[in-house]
């Protein structure tokens, strides 16, 4: 396993797969996709996100990450909001005090 200069202050470690796709371990992929490494790690464990295992190590390819990012990708939806006029509620008036 081969370690290159550090990618955005977190070492990127990078190891041959059988078709010589490079990938990158949790803690980089959730650095690259702006994720906490937990929570990329639950959705590992959860089977929401493509990834591989070496053993016990937890690793993912570019493809793996195009995606995740592609499947979180959601349309736009326009929102419209509607003014409808409604009468204020009356407020009873406080009676004075005099006697």
């Amino acid at each position: 396993m081969a370690s290159l200069p550090s990618d955005e202050g977190v070492a990127v470690r990078w190891v041959s797969a059988p078709s010589d796709e490079l990938l990158f371990t949790a803690e980089v992929a959730a650095k690259r996709l702006h994720l906490r490494e937990s929570t990329l790690r639950s959705w590992a464990r959860e089977g929401k996100v493509p990834h591989r295992r070496l053993g016990r190590a937890l690793r993912f390819s570019e493809g793996d990450l195009q995606e995740i990012v592609e499947g979180a990708a959601q349309p736009c939806r326009a929102v419209v909001a509607v003014a409808i006029p409604m009468p204020l509620p009356r407020i009873p008036r406080r009676r004075s005090l005099k006697r």
